[in-house]
């Protein structure tokens, strides 16, 4: 976490096996939601430790707690765990690699998508969670960093996608769930737009 090395994670997050139900909690849905309480708690200090802000990951912190408590199912939960720790080493990394520079609205914008990659994202609930309008937001955005918000969305989630055909093991149909796709074809449609090939295609020619 405090290299920022994202691949590392997720490679190291497909090893672990998974943690005895009653550990924690004598209800399994509770057990999951403490459970992320405690690794997003040794995530965040660990990401400020590495340069972060102290107020801006405590503040991210109790967003993603608050998303933990909403859900309603132990596999949103695990999705939401392992899109949290990529979200916190991909800031530490990005601080690296620029030194410091990147603006606290794109550092939002970030936090929000990889908080909310499993379901659809729209524009305005990412202007209500950066405190600014839609109109203001996508202005801004656009001025900071050269491309529209929708694009940059779309980005994230083929970026995130290439990780997940390189680095895991899941299924089409399971990733495009991870990615809040609607159906897996229609996954499968964009990742050829942006790839010129289908995933299962980009998986094999990466082999």
């Amino acid at each position: 976490m405090q290299q920022g090395d994202v691949d590392g994670l997720i490679d190291g997050a497909t090893k672990i096996p998974a943690v005895r139900s009653g550990q924690l909690a004598p209800q399994l849905l509770r057990h999951h939601k403490n459970f992320f309480i405690r690794l997003e708690t040794i995530v965040s200090r660990a990401a400020i430790q590495a340069g972060l802000s102290a107020e801006e990951v405590l503040e991210t912190e109790e967003r993603y707690i608050s998303k933990c408590e909403s859900l309603p199912d132990m596999e949103r939960i695990k999705n939401l765990q392992y899109h949290m720790i990529l979200d916190y080493a991909d800031q530490v990394r990005k601080l690296k690699q620029c030194g410091g520079s990147q603006s606290r609205l794109v550092r939002n914008v970030l936090q929000y998508i990889r908080s909310h990659m499993a379901e659809p994202i729209r524009t305005a609930d990412i202007a209500a969670y950066c405190g600014k309008s839609r109109g203001g937001l996508t202005m801004e955005f656009k001025k900071q960093t050269g491309r529209t918000l929708s694009d940059f969305i779309q980005q994230q989630r083929m970026q995130e996608a290439e990780t997940l055909l390189l680095k895991t093991e899941q299924n089409l149909s399971q990733i495009s769930s991870l990615l809040g796709f609607s159906s897996q074809s229609h996954f499968t449609r964009v990742f050829k737009e942006v790839h010129g090939m289908t995933p299962t295609e980009f998986r094999k020619s990466q082999g």
